[in-house]
């Protein structure tokens, strides 16, 4: 009779620890992704501005311009209509081309059409502008304009790795 109660015992043991184990190996991590996945645009675009060494001038740091709505068409080339939420930065100095941003479009049509606007800002910066100090000019070896869903996001900087990974 006591073997029995021990196995039934240990049987219970090990039932009550084998459903503790859900085979989630990542432990608290995926808490932590689910955070970052419901930033807002706006934290993500701090988070940028905090991590990110941005224009330098003459030897000074320069402050990143924040974009307005009415000012997207202008000078981003993007219809307001077609953003739902957005964060976007410039350098002031023409002589330096740092500004990224992140938007979230109204649906899949206009983040396409917010995509390739930014896709020909890019562009423009690169080849139009020879205001552009020559040292600066390696900030578009590795800038990008990336879609995933209606989120669009793009970078020109010294470090467009570290902005792609804080702003997707």
């Amino acid at each position: 009779m006591k073997k029995n109660i021990l196995a039934i015992i240990t049987a219970g043991v090990m039932c009550v620890s084998l459903a503790g184990c859900n085979g989630n190996s990542s432990g608290g991590s995926s808490a932590v992704q689910s955070a970052e996945n419901t930033k807002s645009v706006s934290e993500k675009a701090n988070d940028v501005k905090s991590a990110v060494a941005f224009a330098t001038f003459d030897g000074k740091e320069v402050s990143m311009k924040d974009l307005a709505n009415s000012q997207l068409k202008d000078v981003l080339g993007i219809d307001p209509a077609d953003v739902a939420e957005f964060s976007a930065y410039i350098c002031p100095v023409g002589a330096v081309p740092d500004e990224f941003g992140i938007f979230t479009a109204k649906d899949a049509d206009a983040a396409g059409r917010i995509k390739e606007s930014l896709d020909k800002r890019v562009e423009h910066q690169k080849t139009t502008f020879k205001d552009y100090t020559p040292n600066e000019m390696y900030k578009f070896d590795d800038s990008f304009v990336e879609q995933s869903g209606n989120t669009v996001i793009y970078s020109i900087c010294g470090d467009n790795a570290k902005v792609k990974e804080l702003l997707k």
